[in-house]
């Protein structure tokens, strides 16, 4: 089973649930803070001001053309053969307008339990 970021929370979910499943379990690009659990908000949209300003501001430091070429070149054994990779990630990040509001909620939604 293959996860991509929030699709490898719900990889090792399935690999917990049933793992008979699941030969191997493969997480790319899953991130460290997923539950970080806010007293007193479950993640739901609107989040309270704080919250949605702290995602902010971690969600533009992530997002920062030097932060995503550092983190390529940490990935990849080549990062020149890329290309414009940073680039597309910043567009893409910049041009959706909920993109602050959805990390915050990801960044401190309560943790699943496992079923």
């Amino acid at each position: 089973v293959v996860g991509n970021s929030v699709g490898g929370l719900i990889a090792a979910h399935v690999a917990v649930r049933d793992p008979s499943l699941v030969t191997s379990l493969i997480l790319v690009n899953p991130t460290p803070v997923w539950g970080s659990s806010l007293p007193g908000w479950d993640g739901v949209l609107p989040g309270p001001p704080l919250a949605m300003r702290l995602g902010a501001f971690l969600f533009d430091r992530m997002r920062d053309p030097a932060t995503i070429n550092s983190m390529l070149a940490q990935t990849y054994a080549a990062p020149e053969t890329v290309g414009p990779l940073a680039d597309d990630i910043y567009r893409v990040t910049e041009d959706h307008p909920g993109g602050h509001a959805a990390f915050a909620s990801i960044l401190w939604s309560r943790p699943a339990a496992p079923p």
